[in-house]
Parts: structure tokens; sequence; C-alpha cells
């Protein structure tokens, strides 16, 4: 069931189009992620869905309800900012307490919702405190809180964990994917950082200017992307994208007559023979980045620059030229006209 339809959205500021004939249903209880670069209109398309812009074409349907002329305090959502948006003054119960007392909730019902999500924060002994006795990571399970006490159906997130540390980013995704599945609410989710995009989404969309160029499930989107673009945004390390110009000689083995370019990703490569991997010649040791249980090898071959992820081997060094092998049945072609997946 779609409970969310954005039909044909168009916005521009000033003479530039940021939103460009946007076409997108959200399903009922899905984690919705939008994802794209600085500057692609992700979160001028969260704030339209909020009411706090309005598009210049196009309508917004929810539960099956036209709300462009709806004011954002009716459509029965709730929104988590970048920014904590806190009230310093304010106890962290105050704080959660807040939306409800100005809907004119009763006591008593306010102390229960508080409570309730509170425990479900795990906040309870922090109630007396104010924001700055809280560490980022308390502020932000606070600035959820505000909007989870409201008992919204759909949640809006904009880029909620750009301001805390690696280690708090991934404590906060694990949350909000904990209280997704016990609320069962429908969530759209803004960010520019791939890594929770494909952790946290049941469904991703990548956006680039102001277009909508994919949108699947993560594992789709990372082994059929539509085009380089969407191949090279999603993925961590980047994919290897290789002119078929510059794959001739032993590649031809592995891929004969090369006319498109090929995308491969780190990790269906190999600096040592495997079973279910071809040889494609040899290749120079430029760089190794050592990420712990793997190493990124960085190599030229051919005038490519090629990425290999693996387990670390012994005596490579930089300088080292080392045999490359590739699972070929994993390469991805695109035209090199247009970048397109073929």
């Amino acid at each position: 069931m779609n409970y969310i339809e954005l039909k044909n959205i168009n916005k521009s500021f000033s003479n530039q189009q940021v939103l460009k004939n946007i076409n997108l249903s959200i399903r009922q209880s899905e984690f919705l992620v939008l994802v794209g670069p600085s500057g692609c209109g992700k979160s001028t398309l969260l704030r339209t869905l909020a009411g706090l812009e309005t598009p210049d074409t196009g309508d917004i349907v929810i539960d099956s309800i036209r709300v462009n002329e709806v004011e954002p305090q009716n459509r029965n959502l709730a929104m988590v900012f970048q920014s904590y948006a806190l009230y310093p003054h304010l106890s962290v119960y105050d704080n959660l307490a807040f939306a409800l007392k100005i809907k004119n909730v009763s006591s008593e019902e306010i102390k229960i919702r508080v409570s309730e999500t509170a425990a479900l924060l795990q906040l309870d002994g922090l109630l007396a405190r104010k924001p700055k006795d809280l560490s980022g990571g308390q502020r932000q399970r606070v600035a959820l809180g505000r909007a989870l006490v409201k008992r919204p159906p759909v949640i809006l997130f904009d880029e909620p964990l750009s301001n805390l540390d690696a280690h708090l980013r991934q404590q906060m995704r694990l949350e909000i994917k904990r209280i997704h599945q016990q609320l069962n609410c429908t969530v759209v989710y803004v960010t520019h950082d791939q890594v929770e995009a494909t952790t946290m989404g049941d469904r991703i969309v990548v956006m680039k200017n102001g277009e909508i160029i994919q949108a699947d499930k993560p594992s789709r989107i990372y082994e059929s992307p539509n085009n380089t673009f969407v191949a090279g945004f999603i993925g961590s390390p980047e994919i290897n994208i290789l002119a078929g110009h510059l794959l001739k000689g032993e590649w031809e083995k592995v891929l004969p007559a090369v006319t498109s370019d090929v995308g491969i990703r780190p990790e269906h490569l190999r600096i040592q023979e495997k079973t279910g991997f071809k040889n494609t010649g040899s290749a120079t040791v430029d760089f190794i980045e050592n990420l712990g249980s793997h190493n990124l090898y960085h190599l030229s071959q051919g005038g490519a620059k090629i990425r290999v992820l693996q387990s670390p081997v012994e005596n490579i060094n930089v300088g080292s030229h080392i045999p490359l092998f590739i699972k070929a049945e994993r390469m991805i072609h695109f035209d090199p006209a247009t970048g397109n997946r073929v």
C-alpha cells in the first residue's frame, strides 16, 4: 500500500530549478532514504513533503489526501532536523512534552507518552537534565524523542547524524532502525552518506541535479546501477570504472572485443590466483591502505588506475609488479557516450 505519493513535483528558487518532475511512491511502514551529493535537491524534496516549501507544480498525497495546501502542523508527520533544535532552558522532560502541551494534551497523557518515549530512547535517567548537560548522542535522542512523542505515522529525517562523530553515528543508525522496527512507522530519511543509505534503507532513492536517477533496494542499486554516477556514488571503496579502450592485451582473454566501459567492484578483483577469477596480466602497486582485516591495493595497469580490496598479502610492497585477477561475471558494462548501463 502506497502511503505517500509525490506526483510531477517541480520546484524552483529564483531562476534555478531544484526539483525536476519528481514522481515517487512511498509504501506504508517503509524506511526510504533519499541520497545524493550536496545540492541535488534531496532536502528540498523532504521540506516540500513536510510543507515547509511549496511545489511550483505537482501533487503531494498522504494517506489518499492531497495536502498541497495543508499547513505543516496539520500533515500528521514529524521532522527531525540536522540541528538538535532543543530549548536550552527546558529540561529533557519539558523538551519532550512541549509539542503535546501546545496541543492541549492532558497532563496525565503527557506523562504517559514522555515516559514511554524516554524508555524507548533510554533517556529515563536524564529527564531532569538541561540540554547543556547532555552528550551529542543524548541530545540527538532527545531531538528524536520530540518527534516520536507525537506518535506520528510518518517521520522525516533531514541529515540527523551529520553533527556526530563516526562512533556515535553508527550507534544512532542502529537506534533509529530499532525504533522504526518497533513503531512500524513510515520513515523518509535524507543523507549524503551512502553508508547510512545502504545500511538503513529498505529502499534508496539516488538523486542528482534535482532528478531521481534510480530508486530500488540497496542490493539492487549496488549490483545493478543504472549508470556510472550511481555506480560511483554507492559503494565503499568506490567502484573501478575502466575505459574500454584501455582494456586491451591480456584483458581481451577475459572480455573479447571490448567496446563498452566496464565497472568492477574492488572486492571482485584479486592480486593472487583464486578459483573463479581470471588473469588480466600484470599490474604495479602504487599505494596500499591498511583497513584492518583487509587492504585496499591501488594499482596501475595499462594507463588505468584500479582498486583491489582483499585480505592482506605478504611481501607485496609499493612498486611491486603483481598479477591481477578478475571475477569476470561481476563486471558491469556502461555505454561510453551516455554512461548508462548496457
